[in-house]
């Protein structure tokens, strides 16, 4: 009997699908893009039809898992540094969402918030009368229709993290401090748009978002080989020629 004991990976944004799978020592990637009937605008039209969709990947693509791990775009959760007066757990969970008052749409019993702990920066002392945060708000009926996806699919998601975090994760790999704290920019280009996102001292720094992306050069390649924009796209994920 095959064993369903991994965490799946999954990351979706922009019309793609991301997944990753370890097992062991190995990890098994795929990624797809999503058609336009599912998800437009970064809008999911069809749970069902979203369902279906990652359960087909995920079943070409040979990636079996009961639990998912998914990751959050940034366009979908709002991340605030903030310091507030040191307080305990309890008083962090009351106090937190105020914190996004001035910034939320809607009320703030429509979003769900988190923490965590920030560290003191290099040469920095630590302030024992106040804490440090990485705090984030995410609206719950985006939070509710994720997991109703998978429960469709028979999976449950065990954590959902914005993609800030896991890039704040991937520089603490780096083996020396030196470049743990370099300042580095992240690029995802999507079909529209580049984004970009800087990291200073293993820290989200900033965004910037340009309206150019993998359309451009699909375009240039089709008017460089005289080929339809399809063949051009081929051309381009395949590295041909």
């Amino acid at each position: 009997m095959a064993k369903y004991d991994g965490v799946l990976g999954v990351y979706a944004y922009n019309g793609k699908l991301a997944f990753a799978l370890k097992s062991g020592k190995k990890i098994k990637t795929a990624w797809v893009d999503v058609p336009e009937n599912i998800v437009k605008d970064e809008k999911l039209i069809s749970r069902n039809l979203f369902a279906e969709f990652i359960k087909d990947t995920i079943k070409a693509n040979g990636l079996k898992a009961k639990k998912a791990s998914y990751v959050i775009g940034s366009d979908k959760v709002l991340i605030r540094d903030i310091t507030v007066p040191k307080m305990n757990d309890e008083q962090l969970k009351f106090n937190l969402p105020f914190e996004f008052r001035d910034y939320i749409r809607g009320e703030l019993k429509e979003y769900m918030f988190d923490y965590a702990w920030r560290p003191p920066l290099p040469g920095e002392e630590a302030d024992e009368n106040s804490l440090k945060l990485l705090a984030v708000a995410l609206p719950v009926s985006y939070f509710e229709e994720l997991t109703d996806v998978f429960k469709a699919l028979g999976m449950k998601v065990v954590r959902a993290v914005p993609d800030v975090c896991v890039l704040e994760r991937l520089l603490q790999e780096y083996p020396t401090d030196e470049e743990k704290n370099a300042e580095r920019c992240f690029l995802e280009i999507n079909e529209k748009e580049l984004r970009m996102q800087v990291f200073k001292n293993g820290r989200f720094k900033l965004a910037h978002v340009m309206d150019s992306g993998e359309i451009q050069i699909i375009r240039a390649i089709a008017d460089s080989m005289n080929v339809d924009m399809e063949l051009a796209r081929t051309y381009m994920r395949t590295n041909y020629q």
